[in-house]
């Protein structure tokens, strides 16, 4: 059976993950070597470069990407040492590429860690890290079986999702996936950066895992246009422009009526949103008349019942962590008071998708939610984030 060792990082200088590393990709005549981790810096490749030039032909690195972490400088520094990583994208960043497997076999034997650490400065030196360290023997049949189990796994990763995991082998592709939003740039601020797609495409698909779900109570949401808690804004980088954002809603749980997704039959799809209370206890009647688009110029519309009142405004879309850029988008409000509908406290309020309706029109969006978020210091614009 494998003999089995407990590394724990942070607790003396020499018990650390780089050391250990240093051994395990210097593995006496090693054949291949396996290297997983959901984020990489160049300071962590810095730190384990002599050894990773020593065995770079046998080197396959997998490492996360859209994680808000992982650099492009990282990636230049495997790229330099002679390292084409295979990067795998989710395709969302609500859920990311996390599994950190060292992995070095030769013809007789193997070493094997699993554990917590990245490969960042902090992952492989500072930070309190643990991993289970073991040594396996291939004349042991449940040794050889765990081999083989992690090999297919990897090898399966790549073919099941060759949108998502995918090899980079030139600057000019890491550069690529930088402009993309994919990659961080180690140099900058800590904001929250936004990818831009091209040609409003999706980048990537978000990846359709099989996993069990658990019911997590939700906190309520009280910040409003308005409240104190207006003041509270994040800043979002979007078509290369710094937008500071405030949030003034968020949807619920999203459906096909929302995305506008045929559900079959002879119902047809409306072309817009209903803004309803979503998870803010807001009135749905006139809450995004009177407050979050209090600014913008609504009248009625030639040829249109003349209590239909309109209006457009500027929405950034991102979807997934992708900017898609910006639509112009119309907005439809009832302004009867003496109807059913209005009686019911039914919501008055529609947002016509027009020219986005194929970046939300997607079944893949099903269940997400949907983040409203004014562009502060401007009447007219808004960001749309689904995630």
């Amino acid at each position: 059976m494998a003999k089995v060792k407990y590394l724990m990082q942070g607790l003396s200088k020499r018990e650390n993950h780089r050391n250990y590393l240093e051994t395990l990709i210097g593995l006496e005549d090693a054949n291949e070597i396996i290297l997983s981790v959901a984020f990489l810096t160049s300071e962590g490749v810095y730190v384990l470069e002599e050894s990773l030039k020593k065995n770079r032909e046998k080197i396959t690195f997998y490492v996360g990407c859209r994680n808000g972490v992982t650099s492009l400088q990282g990636i230049i520094s495997l790229l330099n040492i002679g390292i084409n990583p295979i990067l795998v994208d989710t395709g969302s960043n609500n859920f990311i590429f996390h599994p950190k497997v060292f992995f070095a076999q030769s013809n007789n034997q193997a070493l094997s860690t699993v554990g917590s650490a990245n490969f960042t400065y902090g992952g492989l030196i500072k930070n309190l890290e643990s991993s289970a360290l073991l040594e396996l023997d291939f004349s042991v049949i449940e040794d050889k079986v765990y081999v083989d189990d992690l090999l297919s796994t990897f090898n399966t990763l790549s073919s099941s999702f060759p949108e998502n995991v995918f090899q980079i082998k030139t600057v000019d592709e890491a550069q690529l996936l930088f402009e993309e939003g994919r990659l961080i740039n180690e140099k900058t601020s800590k904001v929250v950066v936004k990818g831009k797609s091209k040609g409003s495409k999706r980048v990537a698909p978000s990846m359709q895992l099989e996993h069990d779900h658990v019911n997590v109570p939700k906190r309520e949401k009280t910040s409003l246009v308005g409240s104190k808690d207006d003041e509270k804004s994040e800043t979002v980088i979007v078509q290369d422009k710094g937008l500071n954002l405030v949030e003034v809603w968020k949807s619920k749980e999203l459906t096909k009526r929302d995305l506008n997704i045929q559900t079959g039959g002879k119902t047809n799809v409306t072309g817009s949103m209903l803004l309803k209370k979503g998870t803010y206890k807001v009135d749905q009647q006139v809450y995004f008349r009177e407050k979050v688009f209090a600014d913008l110029e609504w009248q009625p519309k030639e040829g249109k019942p003349s209590y239909f009142h309109y209006a457009n405004a500027t929405f950034y879309f991102i979807v997934e962590g992708v900017d898609f850029g910006s639509y112009l988008l119309e907005m439809k409000h009832d302004t009867r008071t003496n109807t059913k509908t209005y009686h019911q406290r039914q919501p008055m309020t529609h947002l016509f998708w027009g020219e986005s309706r194929h970046l939300i029109s997607n079944p893949h969006l099903l269940g997400k939610t949907l983040r409203l978020m004014k562009v502060r210091n401007s009447k007219s614009e808004f960001l749309l984030e689904i995630n």
